[in-house]
């Protein structure tokens, strides 16, 4: 049982640092646990139990502008570094979103534009409390 979602809106924070998300998607995934019993009639039963949001994203650390930091250094991010995730699916402006408490950055990829601009891009998984807001 999966439920995807995509967007470009939301913040990411990594050791007090929020970067500024251009695009993001997600998927929501459960573990399915398979229940089968005498009572089940010869038929395969499973029943969700864990849940994750896995995905990706990409983020600009900016110095000016919405969201600027600019007397902040732009963060240093490995694979294995936990972030929070703010991820809106339908724009800023409508409020809802996910908030990933704790993911765990993987597959980090860092490039710098000729203006200076640090840009992100990793993928995520939840780990802990993840909730729509």
């Amino acid at each position: 049982m999966s439920q995807n979602r995509i967007g470009k809106d939301g913040f990411v924070t990594i050791a007090g640092v929020t970067l500024c998300i251009t695009s993001w998607e997600a998927t929501e995934t459960a573990e399915m646990v398979e229940t089968t019993n005498s009572c089940s009639g010869g038929n395969l039963e499973k029943d969700p139990s864990f849940t994750q949001l896995t995905g990706s994203v990409e983020a600009v650390f900016q110095k000016t502008g919405f969201g600027a930091d600019p007397l902040g250094t732009s963060p240093f991010i490995r694979a294995g570094t936990e972030a929070n995730l703010k991820l809106y699916p339908f724009g800023i402006a409508v409020g809802r979103f996910w908030e990933v408490t704790t993911a765990i950055l993987n597959n980090v990829r860092i490039s710098v534009t000729i203006k200076g601009e640090a840009l992100y891009s990793f993928d995520f998984e939840s780990t802990g409390v993840y909730t729509w807001n």
